[in-house]
């Protein structure tokens, strides 16, 4: 359960403000974008066909021309804008973050699908909380308990780049990504362990500024615009929603009500905020609001929900319950129905932050041949031994065939191809294997010179060809020669 604000937040204390669905805006908004576009294109077309009008003289006589013009230069243009736009769209996935602690004690950050299915962890510290996408999905922030105090760290979608923001002697919690990706808000007590306000920062953890001054505030969360953030805030005594201008001002009571209402999350189009409520101060359940505190609707009714965030395309939000016996990530339909438990593990599953994440960058990297047996300029090998080729990455086995990987035996008078050979990939893709003379009893030929060659017909999973020398122009192919013995 949430317990009234007192110093340090832990786990069980409560948990912030992770509603950076901020990065879904773009999909949210797109069907009301294309009407604006399209609207522009026919102010555009009618402005052409006057212009023509006063051009030639007459309004008709330009229409045919001005009609003809807008169709063949302007509705191209706009539906390749539209086409980019929609391909920007794309190129990034719904994805789920959230901390978990498998053993019940050490809390990581995980991501997974939006079906629960792809569970990924990210960090390993097993201190870290209150996952925070940013709006283009590139980026996770979250709070730290690494350094023996909380601080706001950031990393790749991947969990590389692990960088801590704040870095400072006191307790910061709870980041929130500003819609545009310039700002973090956050919570901090300063450095006095008891009093929490809400600040914002700059993305690299410069320009931090303090928006509250009472000293009861957490859980702060940008609306879509950008205008206005939402918090959690003690100053009346009980946990209430509030909301205020983004530079502090303005800051206005929006539930106003005896019990506990606590971890504001904006929708994607801006026209509700959820967050969680217990009327009695101790049984939590989800509830939305309008933003001005009207319209105030309960969606759960176990008794045992928090942290509700929305859906990238707000039809559906996440949030951890606690009906099964244990902290779970559940979803439902925005009005309520549908719910359905994503994780189901034996630990506790909490803290969801709904975004979309950057699809991975196109793999460009070419394979290299790692290690070979034998080895290059081995001598004494073995006359009944195979020729292995180890890569750097897994490759296409379909291209790890006797057209790629050969064997030639060395002469006064040059190399000669031996064809009666197998080449057989290893599961994994990583290794090939070739038997020098396929399933014969033939050994190789004794005291004589071999040749092996890997050719850059050889490709990974993505279609790289092998380069085994990157300072030289052009793919290369790798080639080592070994003696056999007596």
């Amino acid at each position: 359960m949430l317990h009234p604000l007192r110093g340090q937040l832990t786990p069980r204390e409560g948990a912030g403000p992770l509603p950076a669905l901020h990065g879904a805006l773009l999909q949210a908004t797109r069907p009301q974008r294309a009407e604006k576009e399209e609207r522009s294109l026919m102010r555009m077309i009618t402005s052409l066909v006057r212009s023509l009008g006063n051009l030639f003289g007459s309004r008709r006589r330009a229409l045919g021309a001005g009609v003809l013009l807008g169709l063949v230069v302007i509705v191209p243009t706009f539906a390749l804008m539209m086409q980019t736009d929609e391909a920007a769209g794309a190129d990034a996935v719904s994805k789920i973050a959230f901390y978990s602690a498998p053993d019940g004690d050490t809390f990581d950050i995980y991501t997974m699908n939006p079906d629960g299915s792809g569970v990924t962890q990210l960090t390993t510290a097993g201190s870290e909380f209150a996952p925070a996408w940013s709006p283009d999905g590139s980026k996770i922030a979250f709070q730290s308990h690494r350094d023996g105090n909380t601080e706001i760290y950031a990393m790749n979608a991947n969990g590389s780049g692990q960088t801590n923001l704040t870095n400072s002697p006191g307790h910061q919690g709870y980041p929130d990504w500003s819609p545009d990706g310039s700002k973090i808000a956050f919570h901090s007590d300063g450095s006095d362990g008891s009093t929490f306000d809400i600040y914002t920062m700059n993305v690299d953890g410069s320009g931090v500024t303090q928006l509250t001054t009472t000293g009861t505030e957490r859980f702060p969360v940008w609306s879509p615009d950008g205008s206005k953030i939402a918090f959690e805030s003690h100053r009346d005594g009980n946990a209430e929603i509030y909301a205020m201008n983004a530079n502090g001002s303005g800051q206005t009571n929006l539930t106003n009500s005896p019990g506990q209402d606590e971890f504001p999350d904006w929708s994607p189009d801006g026209s509700k905020i959820a967050f969680h409520s217990a009327p009695d101060g101790d049984t939590f359940d989800i509830y939305t609001i309008n933003p001005d505190g009207s319209g105030v609707t309960q969606l759960t009714t176990t008794g045992t929900e928090r942290f509700p965030v929305w859906s990238p395309d707000g039809s559906k939000i996440a949030f951890e319950s606690q009906r099964d016996g244990n902290a779970e990530i559940y979803v439902m339909n925005a009005n309520g129905s549908g719910q359905t438990n994503l994780t189901n593990g034996p630990g506790q599953d909490e803290f969801p932050d709904w975004g979309v994440s950057a699809a991975a960058p196109p793999d460009t990297t070419n394979p290299t041949v790692g290690t070979v047996a034998p080895t290059n300029g081995a001598t004494g090998v073995s006359r009944a031994t195979n020729v292995v080729a180890t890569f750097s990455e897994a490759m296409d086995s379909t291209t790890l065939s006797k057209t790629n990987v050969k064997l030639y035996k060395v002469t006064s008078k040059g190399t000669t191809e031996i064809t009666n050979v197998t080449v057989t990939p290893s599961a994994d893709g990583k290794k090939a294997t070739l038997n020098p003379y396929g399933t014969s009893s033939t050994v190789l030929e004794k005291n004589t010179t071999y040749q092996a060659l890997v050719s850059t017909g050889a490709r990974d999973l993505a279609g790289n060809a092998l380069d085994q020398s990157k300072a030289a122009a052009g793919n290369q192919p790798m080639k080592w020669s070994f003696k056999t013995g007596s």
